[in-house]
């Protein structure tokens, strides 16, 4: 998946090394490795981590090349020193709006035109 994305920021235009980041965790380190060599040879910066990514236990990382000579450490360190975690989910809640619903909303059965809509038929490809 990650490097169907890169070649699609590549075909699009994209610098893939200077706006993509990737951070993956495995429980099993051969797929760590795996993973690290395909990252390394595309030079795609990436921080890998063997480890259980749902109790957040991590034994073991690697950064591919891409990320040292990025400076990707240091991009990531001067980010958070200028945009801290609680501004960031200040700004979000702030950018969402209230959470209950308006007071004009009309349901959705009864918007104009729903029941005209049909739904869309499977192509035949013969």
């Amino acid at each position: 998946m990650v490097i169907a994305l890169v070649e699609a920021m590549r075909d699009n235009g994209h610098n893939y090394q200077r706006h993509l980041h990737v951070t993956a965790i495995d429980v099993d380190p051969r797929a760590i490795h795996m993973a690290y060599v395909q990252l390394s040879l595309l030079h795609i910066p990436a921080h890998l981590m063997v480890g259980n990514a749902l109790s957040g236990e991590i034994q073991d990382h690697w950064f591919a090349p891409a990320h040292i000579l990025g400076g990707w450490t240091a991009r990531f360190a001067l980010r958070q020193r200028r945009e801290p975690v609680a501004e960031t989910a200040q700004r979000a809640t702030i950018a969402t709006g209230p959470t209950s619903p308006s007071q004009g909303a009309v349901p959705p059965s009864h918007e104009p035109g729903a029941s005209q809509r049909s739904m869309p038929r499977q192509l035949s490809l013969f």
